[in-house]
C-alpha cells in the first residue's frame, strides 16, 4: 500500500489526494489490478452519481481488460454494453444503454478505445 501511496504522490504531487476525489477512478488508469469494484464503492461514497461518465468510461475499461483475461482481443459492441451495464447494475446503480453507447463513442474519438465496423456471418 505504502508503494501505491508513493506512486500517486510521484504522479500528482500535494494534490494527490484532491485529484483522487474528485475522480476516483483514475486510480484505475495509473494502478494495475485495482479492482473497480472497490473503487466505485468509494466513488459512490464521496457523491458521484451512478451515471458519471467517468464511472461509466471507467467500466468500459474494466470491462475490456476482463475480457482480455479471458483471451478476447475484441469484444462485440452490443456485448460489451449489456457486459457494462451488469457491473455498473450491481454497484450504486442501473445507467442506460444509450449512456454507455455515448462514452463508447467518446472513447472512440478521444483514442482510448477502437472501434470495427464488420460484417455479421
Amino acid at each position: 500500500m505504502q508503494r501505491i501511496a508513493k506512486k500517486y504522490t510521484r504522479l500528482f504531487g500535494k494534490d494527490a489526494i484532491a485529484k483522487i476525489e474528485e475522480n476516483p477512478y483514475i486510480l484505475m488508469d495509473i494502478v494495475y489490478g485495482v479492482d473497480f469494484k472497490q473503487i466505485d464503492k468509494m466513488a459512490m461514497s464521496l457523491g458521484k452519481s451512478h451515471d458519471d461518465e467517468k464511472r461509466i468510461n471507467s467500466s468500459i475499461k474494466y470491462a475490456l481488460v476482463l475480457s482480455s483475461y479471458n483471451g478476447h482481443t475484441c469484444v462485440i459492441k452490443e456485448n460489451l454494453i449489456k457486459f457494462v451495464i451488469d457491473i455498473l447494475s450491481a454497484g450504486a446503480g442501473s445507467v442506460s444503454y444509450e449512456d454507455v453507447e455515448n462514452c463508447l463513442i467518446n472513447l472512440r474519438v478521444s483514442g482510448d478505445t477502437v472501434q470495427e465496423e464488420r460484417e455479421r456471418r
